[in-house]
């Protein structure tokens, strides 16, 4: 088991914008993870939590903009419930307010939004769930 001076000495606290990198291992993702009492775990979770205490409940760590993933300071990471996070989909989508081919969302139905213009072209050329607009057929000589 690691003790906490090993993990700190895994730390350069001279990052840039003040950011504490992490020169351990990095997941795929590129945010820093060491093995902490048998489990794999992120770094910026374990050095928030030995610095400031738990994380709450049903909340994530969000990361400042300017900093990298690598980046541990607990004072660039704020506690975040998971669905006001700003970087899951569903809070981007949500923030969305024209589809992918820039017509408003201006029609609901089941709880979904849609464009009323795709919609109609998808029904309009005989296919609900199909592209937007009509695919151009070869013309046979």
């Amino acid at each position: 088991m690691r003790v906490v001076s090993e993990v700190l000495a895994l730390m350069n606290k001279v990052g840039p914008n003040g950011c504490w990198l992490w020169n351990g291992g990095l997941d795929k993702y590129g945010y820093g993870q060491l093995n902490w009492c048998g489990k794999i775990v992120r770094a910026h979770r374990l050095v928030y939590e030995l610095v400031k205490g738990p994380i709450p409940p049903n909340h994530e760590l969000h990361h400042k903009e300017t900093c990298l993933k690598r980046c541990v300071n607990p004072d660039h990471n704020t506690p975040t419930l998971l669905k006001n996070h700003p970087d899951r989909l569903s809070t981007i989508n949500r923030n969305k307010t024209h589809c992918p081919n820039g017509h408003e969302y201006n029609y609901f139905y089941r709880g979904h939004r849609y464009c009323l213009t795709c919609r109609k072209n998808r029904r309009k050329f005989g296919n609900p769930r199909g592209p937007a607009t009509p695919v151009m057929q070869e013309q046979r000589a």
